[in-house]
C-alpha cells in the first residue's frame, strides 16, 4: 500500500494562513495515516521545508528593478530557481512511491512561478486543493476589491487603477492564472460563504469549490490581565479594542479617532498593528505584537470594534469572541459569518459612525450578551473546529 503525503505550499509559516495550515497538519497527523509537509520560501522551523534558492546577482538586480524601481508586481509570474527546488522536493516523494496531494494556500510571492508549478502538477497528474484566503487567485492581481468597488474580474481585468501603479499586468495575470488551472484536477476551498459566492462570477466558476471556514489558535485567559491594565494606565476605564496587522485605508483606519472622540470620556481605545499614528491621548497605540500576546489584550477589552471595509472572513472578530469579548462594527463581505445576534452587532454595508458609537456604548454598559453565548459563537472558528472537513476532503480526493 502506497504511503500518502499532503504537501502544503504557502508564502509563510505564520500569520492567519500559517496558523490554519499548522492546525490542519496537527489534526491530520493525529487522526489519519497521512504524512504532512509544509513548504514555504523561508522558515526557521525545522519541520518546514524552505525552498528559497538565492538567485544570481544579475537576476536579483533585475527583480529589484522590476518590483522596487518600476513598481511592477508580476507576483506568481516571474521565473524563480526557488520553484525548481520546490518541484524537486515534490518529485522526491513521487519517485519514492508516495501518493501525493498538494494543498495550496497563499501563492502571491516572487519565489513561486505559477506556470512551472502547475505544468509540473498536470504532467504528474497530482490532485490539488487550493484554499483561498483572499481574492488573488481569480483576479488580475488584487487581494481585495470590494473597498475599491472594482469588479473587472467578472469578465476580463484591464485598465487597473488600484493595484498596478505603472505597468498594468492585470489582464496578463488573469489570463495566465486561467491557463494554469485548465486541465488540473483541482478543488477550491473558500474560507467564507461570501468568498465562495464570488467564485460563481470568476474564472474558476466551473471548478469544484466548497466552503471550509478559517480557524484561530487562541486561548481565553481566565481573568483580566491586571498587570497589562496598569502598564497601559487603563485601570477603571472602559476599553475598546481595534486590531489589524497593517492599518491601511481599507482596514478603516480613518474611522478610529472619530469614534473615540464621540465616546464618553471614561472610554479609551487600544489599537494594535503597524502604521497607525495618533496624538490622541485617549488612544493607546500599542503597535505590532506577537500573536501569543493577543489574548492578554482581549482579556482587558470591554468590546472589540471592527472598522474594516474589506474582509474575507475576519479572524480577529472570531478571536475576540473565543476570548468572551463582544463585537461591534461595520459589516462588510465575510464578517457577518463570524458574529451571531447573541455575540455582537454589525451594521450591514454602512459606515454610520454615530450608530456604531451607540452600539459600543450599549454593549459595554448594558452587557446584553452572555459570555457563554459569545464564546459559543467564537468556538465555531476555534482550533480544530473545521479541520475534520479538510481530512474528509483529502480522503475523498485520494479515494
Amino acid at each position: 500500500m502506497k504511503k500518502k503525503i499532503i504537501i502544503y505550499i504557502n508564502l509563510c509559516d505564520n500569520g492567519s494562513s500559517g496558523t490554519i495550515i499548522k492546525n490542519i497538519i496537527d489534526y491530520v497527523e493525529s487522526n489519519s495515516e497521512f504524512e504532512c509537509l509544509l513548504c514555504v520560501p523561508k522558515s526557521k522551523n525545522p519541520k518546514c521545508y524552505s525552498f528559497y534558492k538565492r538567485e544570481k546577482f544579475l537576476i536579483r538586480l533585475l527583480k529589484y528593478h522590476i518590483f522596487k524601481v518600476q513598481n511592477i508586481k508580476p507576483e506568481g509570474f516571474i521565473r524563480s530557481s526557488s520553484t525548481n527546488k520546490l518541484l524537486k522536493k515534490i518529485n522526491f516523494y513521487l519517485v519514492n512511491n508516495y501518493e501525493v496531494l498538494i494543498h495550496l494556500h497563499t501563492l502571491h510571492h516572487t519565489d513561486i512561478y505559477l506556470p512551472k508549478l502547475f505544468s509540473f502538477i498536470k504532467k504528474k497528474n497530482i490532485p490539488v486543493i487550493y484554499t483561498l484566503h483572499d481574492s488573488w487567485s481569480y483576479t488580475g492581481g488584487c487581494y481585495c476589491y470590494s473597498y475599491n468597488k472594482c469588479y473587472n474580474w467578472h469578465g476580463e481585468c484591464g485598465g487597473c487603477q488600484h493595484f498596478y501603479k505603472n505597468k498594468d499586468l492585470s489582464l496578463y495575470s488573469l489570463k495566465h492564472k486561467q491557463k494554469c488551472y485548465e486541465g488540473c484536477n483541482i478543488t477550491f476551498v473558500s474560507v467564507s460563504e461570501w468568498l465562495n459566492s464570488m467564485l460563481n462570477k470568476s474564472i474558476i466558476s466551473k471548478y469544484k469549490h466548497v466552503v471550509i471556514h478559517g480557524e484561530c489558535n487562541i486561548k481565553k485567559k481566565n481573568s483580566r490581565d491586571i498587570n497589562l491594565l496598569r502598564k497601559l494606565n487603563a485601570v477603571g476605564k472602559h476599553i475598546i479594542l481595534f486590531s489589524s496587522v497593517y492599518w491601511i485605508d481599507r482596514k478603516g483606519v480613518k474611522f478610529i479617532e472619530t469614534i473615540v472622540n464621540k465616546l464618553p470620556l471614561n472610554y479609551i481605545a487600544v489599537v494594535i498593528g503597524k502604521e497607525f499614528i495618533t496624538l490622541n491621548e485617549r488612544i493607546i497605540n500599542v503597535g505590532y505584537i506577537e500573536y501569543n500576546e493577543m489574548n492578554s489584550y482581549y482579556s482587558i477589552a470591554d468590546c472589540y470594534v471592527s472598522v474594516s471595509q474589506d474582509e474575507t472572513l475576519g479572524l480577529t472578530l472570531c478571536e475576540s469572541q473565543i476570548c468572551g469579548i463582544p463585537v461591534a462594527g461595520f459589516g462588510h463581505c465575510g464578517t457577518f459569518e463570524t458574529v451571531t445576534k447573541k455575540s455582537g452587532i454589525l451594521l450591514e454595508g454602512v459606515n454610520d459612525i454615530n450608530k456604531l458609537v451607540d452600539n459600543i456604548i450599549y454593549i459595554v454598559e448594558k452587557k446584553p450578551f452572555s459570555i457563554k453565548e459569545i464564546i459559543e459563537s467564537g468556538n465555531r472558528f476555534q482550533r480544530f473546529a473545521n479541520c475534520p472537513k479538510y481530512l474528509d476532503l483529502y480522503k475523498e480526493t485520494l479515494k
